[in-house]
Formats: C-alpha cells, structure tokens, sequence
C-alpha cells in the first residue's frame, strides 16, 4: 500500500493579496458629494439668475404701471393724454411713431409687452386705459388706447453685469466643489479605512491557525455596521476552526480505524494464500480477496489525500532527460508506472492487451509518491477492467501523461458528465466515484485530467504543465 502523509494539521495558505477595487468606497463617496454639491450649486445658480431678472422686470413693470395710472387719470379729468412723468417714457397713439428698432419687433410679435432693440437698448410697454396694460384687440395704438414705451437701458442692473454675476457664480461653485471634495476625502477614509483594516485582517488570516477570531480586536467593539460586520466576521472563523478541527480529528481516527484493519486482513491473506494444503478454488477466492483489499485501501488513500489541507504546488515540476535532479522533483515516473501496472494486471481478467509504454527512464516529477500512485492506480486500473481487448498504449514526458485504450462508445450526453459522482457506463460495476475522486485528488494538486473518446478509443491526459493543455474534443467517456 502506497505511503500517505499523516494528517497534516499545519494551517492552510494565506490568501493572495487582491488589487484594490476601482470603484472604491472612498472614490464613490468623493464623486457623490461632488456631483451632490455641484447639482446644488447648478440650480442654485440659475434659481439666482432668474430671481434677480425677475425682481427687476417686476421693479420696472411696477414702475410703468403707476405712470400709466398717474396719465390715465389725468386724461378722465381733462380728457387729453399728459406727457409720461418720466423722460424715459414716451406715448405714442400711432405704429408710425414708434422707434425703428422697436417698431420692427413689435409688428413681428404684437402682443409682447417687452422687447430688445439695437445698440443695447431694452423697451417694456404698457397700453393706456387698457386693464393691466394689456393690449386691446387689434394690439394696435391709436388715440384711445395709446401705447406708452418706456426705453430701460439706463435702469437694467442686472444684465450689464451679467458676466461678472457669472464669474462669482463660477467661482462660487468651484470653492464649494472642492470643499465637498475635502470633506468627502475625509469621511470617506474615516469610513472606509476600518473596512480596509478588516479586509486585511482577513487577507492574513490562515485558516486552521486555531485562530477563532478574524478581525482586530478595536472593530468588533464599534456599535455600527462595520462593528456588525467584524463580530458575524469572528462568528465564521470560529465556526470555521472547529469544523477544521472536526476533520482532523475525523481523518486521523479514519486513517487508523480503517486502514490498521486492512493492513491486517491483507497480512492474513498473504499467509493463507502461502500455504500449499488450500482446498480446490480457495487460492482463486483469496487473490479476489486481496485484490479488494488492495481497492479498498486505494480508495481510503485517495479520501485521505484529498482531506489533505496542504496542496502541492501549483505547476510541478517535470524534468526530462538531462535535467539535473533535485531533491524537491526525485520521484521517477517509470518505474512507479510499472510497479502499478504489475499491481494492475489482476483487473485484466484473462482480456488480450498488448501494453505499450513510452516513458523515459530520467523522467522525474515533483508530486508525492503516493498521491501519483493513487492517480497511476485508478486510470491505469479503470483502463483494464473497463477497455476493450486490444492495445493500451501509455506514455508520458515533461508536459503530462497520456493513456488510450480501446473501449466502447457511451450513450449520447453521458459522456459530458463523466468526472461527477455516480456517473458511469452501463457496462460498469462501480459506483461511479472512481473518476470523480481522481477528478479532485488532480484539482487537488494542481494537476489537469481530461478525457475524450473518438473511434473506439478513449484516451486520458493527466497534465502536470496545465498552461500547455488542450481542452478535449466534444464527447469524452472513462477508460
């Protein structure tokens, strides 16, 4: 039986630092104040603009209106329109005597009582003993219903200076941008740096470190959300640890209440099967017994390697003919593929195979011995209990290893769900958990399995260089 690693009860991996997401909680909380304040100070701005337009429109209107009704009265005693009391005012009873500018504007809109001439002049109108003002119908100036214009150039605030009021406003809307802009800096750190502590905190954290705490210890008394967070935080780890430690006390109790017994039941079976006086048939019945163990103790190994919690690098190394030799890559290939094919050769059961192996002598891989024996044992075995007759052809090099064999064609759609638990061919008297376990103890220690079949022949690739891997043609199916 192939040698495991006891349980190891070293904590896992610490993560990977992440990149720092783009869209921090700091960057958004700085663009919403900014948009916030300069959306307040747009419409604050332009809520200016036409309040002061509007005061000062008002404040001429109001003025035209009580000239006109200073004249009006004047004309019911005397019965003659007065002159305007202001000289900025002029009546006028005809169209014809209307200014140039003015009369051009007017006759394009004639009900408007406010007009822009040329040269910067500005004219509001009001029509005499007319209510409010408004223009009779026709809007036409005549004797009764003269027009009194009144030209407020001289009286406009306002609109001279218009592009300093939009300097200010300019100016205005900068500074508070950039004050939104330092207190939203500032909130935005005061906020988010416990969280960045926190997520640091958990970034170091080792899982089966016996650690039950994954947070600092001034968050989880905050009384806010972060502090929520921390204590449901602390909470997981805790939970976290004592299911690890349930595992390893589970997988060391598995690893000798199971395979102590197995050890000894195929220690009496080698010596029963080395006696000479064994009636007729017994010597066959005890190699069916001993190759059951032998499964039996390949599946308790793989469930052992795969309650593992280290895991062996990500890319092991493979180092071909002429490559120096290294503590860290010493396990040869070959000579582990042939004691596994020796071990194998009982699952045949009288089949006619012709075993090709194309595997060079110096080819050594940096996995553990039993981990690769286990991963050998079930692809090397799956392929003669359930191949055809016919050759089966293995070979490996310093990108992985490769074995085909011929088999029967599986049924449409069973052959993409090879790999998962309890998926299997008809012609199987398995369980289905063979290559799903294989599936994971490779995942396990970054490894690569892929399997395909195309006229008559399923092959396997088991890669130790995933980054040169080919992804496998549609339709693939167990040897």
């Amino acid at each position: 039986m192939p040698e495991i690693p006891p349980a190891s009860c070293a904590p896992g991996p610490t993560l990977p630092p992440l990149p720092r997401p783009r869209q921090g909680l700091q960057r958004q909380l700085m663009l919403s104040f900014t948009l916030f304040t300069l959306g307040v100070s747009v419409l604050l701005g332009l809520f200016t603009m036409v309040f002061v337009y509007a005061v000062e429109d008002r404040f001429i209107a109001d003025t035209l209106s009580r000239a006109a009704s200073a004249m009006q009265r004047q004309h019911q005693v005397s019965l003659r329109w007065p002159a305007p009391p202001q000289a900025f005012m002029q009546r006028h009873d005809s169209a014809a005597s209307l200014p140039a500018d003015l009369r051009e504007a007017w006759q394009a809109r004639p009900l408007r009582r406010e007009h822009a001439g040329t040269q910067g002049r500005h004219y509001h109108l009001h029509w005499l003993d007319r209510p409010r003002g408004a223009p009779p119908d026709p809007p036409v100036p005549d004797a009764r219903h003269p027009l009194l214009v009144a030209e407020v150039s001289g009286l406009l605030v306002v609109r001279p200076f218009r592009r300093e009021l939009l300097a200010w406003w300019a100016a205005g809307s900068g500074a508070l941008v950039l004050a939104a802009l330092g207190l939203a800096a500032w909130r935005a750190r005061r906020l988010s740096a416990p969280l960045v502590r926190l997520a640091d905190a958990i970034a170091r954290s080792r899982p089966g470190d016996g650690s039950t705490r994954s947070s600092p210890d001034a968050l989880d008394r905050r009384d806010d959300e972060v502090g929520l967070l921390a204590r449901h935080l602390d909470a997981l780890t805790a939970r976290t640890q004592a299911f690890i430690d349930r595992e390893r006390v589970f997988t060391r109790d598995v690893s000798h209440e199971l395979r102590t017994p197995l050890a000894v039941l195929g220690m009496a079976t080698e010596r029963l099967m080395g006696r000479h006086d064994l009636p007729t048939g017994v010597p066959a019945q005890l190699q069916q017994m001993r190759q059951t163990l032998w499964d039996l103790e390949q599946t308790v190994n793989t469930l052992l390697a795969l309650a593992r919690e280290g895991h062996a690098p990500a890319a092991p190394v493979a180092l071909a003919d002429g490559a120096p030799a290294t503590a860290a890559a010493a396990l040869a290939v070959l000579p582990l593929l042939e004691r596994v094919v020796l071990e194998q050769m009982s699952r045949l059961q009288g089949k006619d195979i012709q075993l090709e192996i194309d595997v060079s002598p110096a080819l050594r891989l940096d996995l553990p011995p039993g981990v690769l024996h286990i991963l050998l044992s079930n692809l090397v075995g799956n392929a003669f209990a359930h191949g055809e007759p016919g050759p089966v052809r293995v070979s490996a090099d310093v990108q992985g290893l490769q074995l085909e064999n011929r088999s029967q064609a599986l049924p449409a759609g069973l052959s993409a769900r090879l790999g998962q638990p309890f998926q299997k061919g008809a012609a199987s008297a398995g369980f289905g958990l063979g290559l799903a376990i294989v599936h994971r103890l490779a995942e396990h220690q970054g490894l690569a399995l892929a399997l395909s079949q195309a006229d008559g022949n399923t092959r396997v690739q088991l890669l130790w260089a995933p980054r040169g891997w080919l992804a496998p043609p549609a339709g693939s199916a167990s040897a």
